[in-house]
């Protein structure tokens, strides 16, 4: 057509048709997958052109709920709207929405969005024994929002007093068995938060936590006479290990006269009370305290002349450092006259 400048040109476009399906509930296709197995099981469809609204009869949210929820065959469900096949994402049913939807893809197949309103995960932890093995210690679980199957679950856990995280590591899956005989995932660091808290990511409905014994400081502490105290020795214990006390403080200057008597867990015990003999352990840090007594000392009294010549040879004497010695009886030899 050629316009010579006086002709008046009409263009007339028709509008997109949009179709909405409404469609019953569809299985996953598989346990961690978030995709449907598309259905042909339609309750209703609406049609419209471009920019029509949707149709008076068009169910509202309260009714979709009402459907969906008296057909699923699943408990303790939730309806959260309608989604496609590929994603669980809520999608608004006005409109404004289709106006869009029209200008792509003209049919959107609608399937309901189903979450229970709560899900289980349990919890299991391990304790680590002496020998380097791992017994179960205890069992709990926490409830989440969306199937940890599918999207895994976010669990924050507080180690039982004793033991840690550190250096640690977990299993996770759908099932105890499946916790058995899964991957040992080592525990990162980056978990363990400032409070002793460690947060687990990626969980599935099964948590296998495996957790060493955490290790405490022993302090072996020297009082001095002035009651000032001092660190002579300290070394890092595995909880519940056995802790022997095999460290003899040396016999420094300040307790030349005295006797180190062993080990006791106040410094008001050291001078009376049994000593320790040993213990396990515990979740905390342990001070001990040197108990000393005042050291015995062996007088012996030389005579000066073979031991046939002399009779009544004095007895050696045992003296408390700091007393003094008995007078003996004087030797005698004959011939002499003891001096002294």
């Amino acid at each position: 057509m050629t316009a010579d400048g006086k002709a008046v040109l009409n263009l007339y476009y028709d509008r997109e048709i949009w179709t909405i399906r409404l469609h019953e509930e569809a299985a996953h296709e598989s346990d961690s997958s978030d995709s449907l197995i598309p259905n042909e099981e339609v309750w209703y469809t609406a049609q419209g052109k471009y920019g029509a609204p949707l149709p008076e009869d068009f169910p509202s949210y309260d009714e979709m709920e009402k459907h969906y929820m008296e057909r699923t065959q699943h408990q303790d469900m939730e309806f959260m709207g309608v989604r496609d096949e590929f994603e669980a994402s809520g999608r608004h049913l006005d409109s404004f929405y289709f106006q869009d939807l029209a200008l792509g893809n003209h049919t959107f197949d609608a399937y309901p969005w189903l979450e229970r309103d709560s899900y289980t995960v349990y919890l299991t932890y391990f304790k680590e024994r002496s020998d380097g093995t791992y017994r179960k210690v205890r069992q709990e679980s926490v409830q989440v929002d969306k199937d940890p199957t599918v999207y895994g679950a976010e669990v924050t856990v507080l180690h039982p007093k004793g033991l840690t995280c550190e250096e640690s590591w977990y299993t996770t899956g759908a099932s105890p068995e499946a916790c058995e005989q899964g991957n040992r995932i080592p525990i990162s660091p980056l978990q363990i938060q400032a409070d002793g808290k460690c947060v687990f990511r990626g969980v599935s409905s099964h948590i296998y936590i495996y957790m060493k014994r955490d290790t405490f400081r022993l302090d072996y502490v020297d009082v001095s006479d002035q009651g000032e105290s001092r660190v002579l020795y300290t070394e890092e214990v595995t909880y519940r290990d056995e802790v022997t006390l095999a460290y003899v403080p040396e016999n420094e200057a300040e307790h030349k006269n005295q006797k180190f008597t062993g080990w006791y867990l106040s410094p008001a015990l050291t001078s009376a009370g049994e000593p320790l003999q040993g213990f396990l352990m515990p979740s905390d840090h342990v001070r001990v305290y040197a108990g000393r007594t005042p050291a015995d000392r062996t007088v012996r009294f030389d005579v000066q002349a073979d031991q046939e010549e002399v009779s009544k040879v004095p007895a050696e004497q045992s003296v408390r450092a700091g007393e003094c010695a008995r007078e003996p009886e004087a030797p005698i030899r004959a011939g002499y006259i003891f001096l002294g």
